[in-house]
């Protein structure tokens, strides 16, 4: 499985983005008897080099739902922060993911926080769905990709987006970064979601809609293996819709956060390659955090990137090299401590 996801992680690694708490149930509620901006959390010794933080900085990282990659993935950095950064407490807080995480570390209510990397751009930019509100934020750095499933019911004709017109198809909640994905790739085919019958379902709705025959098929959002999609592939018979490479190309070149992503054919036990595309996934940080802060954040992560491998597959083969191409400025803190290993030049 690591091979496997080393694979994915390289084809989506393709990216041109330039622009672009102490265990894995650690409690919703964030503990604020000292907020991360504090002016005197650390210092800086003659050399340069942060000195370690000179006092207990608590820390609120938001991620997802509790079932969710974000906030396993999440959670489990937290952990690995916590057990080796004296005087940092990170704590993972439970959220509706990216929208929700993006919302709250712009206003500093939770300082970290996960999301996909369209919205990040798009928040920092202040352009829709964030229209002429530029959000207050800077990344730490990437960590995975997720990856776009178009699973259809065996034998239901659908071999293409565009034979999903007058189908039943999930395409996820409003709101939810899932169904702008959707729109996305409807609108690359000059489609709306009034050419199919759009059901609002949720990741796990998706899953047994397939299964119970409520649905012909799904655009679904997640990182790559998913469990639940496995045993949909063992329990019921599906397709995986493939994108040609023409199409791919050109879909990434107007929407420069998507890269080709290729599933081989054991992660699904498909018959082929699922050819489709990838959306990365970031760690964020309101831009007002204190340097210091955002550096042993960072280094707390890439100084024992052993223990994150054990965290989650989607993460088990993060590297130092694809983590600094960010989609957004990354925080002078995060820049610091990549400079001081090599990673930045």
């Amino acid at each position: 499985m690591k091979k496997l996801l080393s694979i994915v992680l390289t084809l989506v690694m393709v990216f041109s983005l330039t622009a672009c708490g102490n265990s894995p149930a650690a409690s919703s509620t964030a503990n604020n008897s000292t907020p991360a901006a504090t002016s005197d959390a650390g210092t800086t010794s003659s050399a340069g080099a942060f000195e370690p933080l000179s006092k207990m900085t608590y820390v609120s990282m938001a991620t997802g739902n509790t079932t969710g990659a974000m906030y396993i993935i999440g959670a489990g950095l937290c952990n690995v922060i916590n057990q080796n950064i004296k005087n940092l407490d990170v704590t993972a807080q439970v959220t509706a993911a990216t929208v929700e995480n993006i919302g709250l570390c712009s206003t500093g209510d939770c300082e970290v926080g996960t999301a996909n990397s369209n919205y990040t751009q798009w928040a920092y930019q202040g352009v829709t769905p964030f229209e002429g509100d530029p959000h207050n934020i800077r990344t730490l750095c990437t960590l995975y990709p997720s990856c776009i499933h178009i699973v259809v019911k065996a034998g239901s004709g659908i071999k293409s987006v565009p034979d999903m017109a007058g189908k039943r198809i999930a395409v996820g909640p409003p709101g939810s970064g899932n169904r702008l994905v959707s729109q996305e790739i409807f609108n690359y085919y000059n489609m709306t979601f009034e050419d199919i019958q759009a059901y609002d379902y949720t990741n796990s709705e998706m899953i047994d809609g397939l299964k119970d025959g409520d649905i012909d098929g799904f655009i679904l959002m997640v990182g790559a293996p998913l469990s639940s999609i496995i045993d949909l592939c063992m329990t019921t018979k599906v397709e995986f819709v493939n994108m040609d490479d023409a199409m791919r190309n050109d879909f990434c070149s107007i929407s420069t956060y998507y890269a080709p992503l290729d599933l081989p054919p054991d992660m699904y036990g498909t018959e082929g390659t699922v050819h489709t595309l990838g959306l990365m996934n970031s760690l964020i940080v309101n831009a007002d955090v204190p340097d210091e802060v955002a550096y042993w954040i960072t280094k707390g992560i890439f100084d024992h990137l052993d223990e994150v491998a054990k965290i989650h597959v989607l993460v088990s083969d993060l590297k130092v090299e694809d983590a600094v191409k960010t989609c957004i400025p990354m925080h002078p803190g995060a820049e610091k401590y990549f400079r001081e290993i090599g990673a930045i030049k």
